[in-house]
């Protein structure tokens, strides 16, 4: 005969929500109906609503504790093997799902007892949520389409900042690469970094050629480096192309944002 049956943390609290007097008078029939299987006749609402969860919890629990036990029956005299721990692996699941439902149980209960315990006063708090509507909360879909807005500006900046430098076909080429390099660290420029950052590829290029430019650019990659380094060029002073003049430029139709 079973001795002993379970109640869950999550009944605290439905029986929190109840005066001492209907908690006493809940537990007694809670004990009762464990003993004798007879459902109480509560006087009382409030105890007829808080009992459902508790009841259900109590017959699903004996169900499983009966199947549980004619399982171990049949199964009695035979050995172990794979069948009989995936069937302990069902029975957990099967628990765990049981107190997922009781919490859900407990939860729609609990608002019922609030219900019939404040109904009056729900009347009145929703005429003056009508006078008065909350503010939103923080962090809703406005909040989450304005810092969109923002990162998408930003975006269209950076393009708009990589379409005015235009170099070499070799030296643009690896600037790209370079910027996919940053995407791929998780470091994607801001607008400001951005601009100096291709403003000091075409100074350096001026001054130490495009060679000597795509050279640091790929050494920096390849050594996985946050940031390119210049130092090399200045310590080794080697120029390599240097064009006359500006650098050479093609006036073909820009797309360098694309990698942005």
């Amino acid at each position: 005969m079973k001795n002993s049956f379970i109640l869950y943390q999550d009944n605290a609290e439905i029986f929190n929500a109840l005066t001492k007097e209907q908690a006493g008078e809940l537990i007694q029939a809670i004990f009762a109906y464990e003993a004798t299987g007879v459902g109480p006749e509560f006087t009382d609402q409030v105890l007829r609503v808080a009992f459902i969860p508790i009841k259900q919890s109590l017959d699903r629990n004996l169900d499983k504790y009966t199947e549980k036990v004619e399982r171990l029956k049949a199964n009695v005299g035979k050995k172990t093997n794979r069948n009989d721990i995936e069937e302990s692996k069902h029975d957990i699941e099967e628990n765990k799902n049981d107190i997922e439902e009781n919490k859900n149980d407990i939860e729609e209960n609990k608002n019922d007892i609030e219900s019939v315990n404040v109904n009056d006063s729900v009347n009145d708090n929703d005429s003056e949520k009508d006078k008065n509507p909350p503010n939103p909360p923080s962090g809703g879909t406005g909040e989450k389409i304005l810092k969109i807005s923002k990162a998408q500006k930003e975006k269209n900046e950076c393009r708009a900042i990589r379409d005015s430098f235009v170099f070499e076909t070799r030296l643009n080429n690896t600037v790209n690469d370079w910027i996919k390099y940053k995407h791929e660290k998780g470091k994607a420029y801001k607008p400001v970094g951005f601009k100096s950052l291709l403003s000091e590829i075409r100074n350096n290029a001026n001054t130490y050629g495009n060679e000597a430019v795509i050279q640091a650019i790929n050494q920096s990659m390849a050594s996985n480096y946050q940031g390119i380094v210049w130092e090399k060029l200045e310590r080794g002073g080697q120029k390599y192309d240097k064009p006359s003049g500006a650098v050479k430029e093609f006036r073909a139709k820009p797309t360098y944002g694309t990698v942005v």
